[in-house]
């Protein structure tokens, strides 16, 4: 486990700390379609390079070290659409099942900076902290979770 002043000294904290800051100090000084536009952009950009990341992650944890690359980007895309299907047609449970999920991996990116990934009590926290996040960002835009729900 890393001590607290090798948490906040490591590069990963500061550059996810950094730009949030800043994009919450923004917020307060673009328009709504201006923040629109950026938050699209960072999907398309970020949440692409996210996904390709997620893809050498599975690649870095499978057992079977002879999976191709070719072959983890089909697995992955057939989960994708997998999870599409179940939000067309259980969109209630996918919707529970999404956020929880989404709970966790958040959580779990944003504290990539521990050691020792094995720790069950880590993994409650990354559950713990992601869901913390979730419930924040609908609470602060209910209107708008409502609209989407």
């Amino acid at each position: 486990m890393l001590l607290k002043s090798q948490i906040f000294n490591n590069f990963s904290f500061k550059l996810i700390l950094i730009p949030s800051i800043f994009c919450l100090i923004l917020s307060f000084f673009l328009s709504e379609f201006a923040q629109n536009l950026l938050i699209f952009s960072g999907i398309l950009s970020f949440g692409i390079i996210h996904g390709a990341n997620d893809i050498l992650l599975l690649k870095k944890n499978t057992r079977n070290n002879d999976d191709s690359s070719l072959n983890l980007l089909i697995k992955y895309l057939a989960m994708v659409i997998s999870f599409g299907i179940f939000f067309y047609f259980i969109p209630f449970y996918a919707l529970i099942f999404f956020v929880l999920f989404s709970s966790y991996h958040f959580g779990e990116h944003q504290w990539t900076m521990f050691d020792n990934k094995g720790l069950k009590k880590l993994s409650f926290f990354y559950f713990s902290y992601g869901l913390f996040l979730c419930s924040v960002l609908f609470w602060i835009h209910s209107s708008q979770v409502n609209i989407v729900i």
